[in-house]
């Protein structure tokens, strides 16, 4: 025992079982990892690692058409600002929807503050805004935060 913490003496090793990392725990290095036997550590493949990239996309006025518009994929474009609390809300949720949906669905996130112009160009007038485009047509709109349950439904439907 550890006089000090009165726990276990964690001064060796720590972290490290049986010589292997527990997931989350990111070896030296620039390798990305992914949960591997057991719930340790490995290195990502370079198509996984490709996959987790292209999960979210951030989108601009200036890339909004090839990105949206032109996908080949259905897409769900979150309209957001830094300052606004129901996107923050709604971020840890959308995020999770752009990993269960992956290859089937491309999300991607606007900062109105930073591109005005597809703002305008959609009319939003309040956010968060969640706008669901198939073959470069919105076929939804979300406004304001919704349960994780709501948005599944409409991505389910949509994907």
């Amino acid at each position: 025992m550890n006089e000090n913490r009165g726990g276990p003496d964690r001064s060796h090793g720590q972290g490290v079982v049986d010589g292997r990392q527990p997931c989350g725990v990111r070896p030296r290095g620039e390798h990305e990892v992914g949960e591997g036997e057991g719930g340790y550590a490995r290195e990502l493949t370079a198509e996984e690692q490709a996959s987790q990239q292209a999960v979210l996309v951030t989108v601009s006025d200036a890339s909004f058409d090839q990105d949206v518009l032109q996908s080949d994929l259905p897409v769900l474009v979150d309209l957001w600002a830094p300052w606004c609390s129901p996107c923050r809300l709604i971020a840890p949720i959308v995020d999770k929807l752009a990993k269960e949906y992956a290859g089937r669905l491309k999300v991607a996130k606007l900062n109105v503050d930073n591109n005005p112009v597809v703002a305008r160009k959609f009319n939003i007038r309040g956010i968060p805004t969640l706008v669901f485009f198939k073959d470069g047509d919105v076929v939804d709109t979300v406004v304001g935060a919704l349960p994780k349950a709501a948005l599944a439904g409409k991505v389910a439907a949509l994907a």
